[in-house]
């Protein structure tokens, strides 16, 4: 019977492997990134009490990195996190805010502002970070 690896071999090859796996799933993680919060509220200036804010890269560093999100806290509030870290690439950005993906209180979940702010090609919402963001969502 032949061998295809040795021992050595093979171990040798499985660690080239990892570390490119490795290397592959850090990409950008040297980018620095600009801490970014605001606050969600309805034209009328009630908060948005739940969801999500999305930054979707469209120019700048940010490009070439993955979206970026922040849950909204019951008050409004949102932070946005990249990869887990807090804060975005500085560049440019299209805005989505999603409503909370379970409903409450057994009712049919609903959107409290307009769906255009739910989609990419829709949403008007845009900002360039660094900088902070209050967002006035209109119903």
């Amino acid at each position: 019977m032949t061998r295809l690896f040795s021992l050595p071999g093979g171990f040798l090859v499985l660690m080239l492997l990892l570390a490119a796996a490795a290397g592959c799933s850090n990409k950008g993680s040297n980018v620095k990134l600009s801490t970014v919060q605001g606050k969600v509220t309805l034209d009328s200036g009630e908060p948005v009490t739940g969801g999500y804010v999305t930054f979707h890269p469209s120019g700048g560093t940010s490009a070439q990195a993955a979206a970026s999100t922040g849950e909204i806290k019951s008050d409004g509030t949102y932070k946005i996190q990249t990869g887990g870290k807090d804060g975005a690439p500085e560049g440019s950005y299209k805005v989505t805010v999603s409503p909370p993906m379970v409903s409450t209180g057994g009712s049919p979940l609903t959107t409290p502002f307009d769906k255009s702010y739910t989609r990419v090609d829709t949403t008007q919402l845009t900002v360039t970070v660094p900088g902070n963001y209050d967002l006035k969502l209109k119903k």
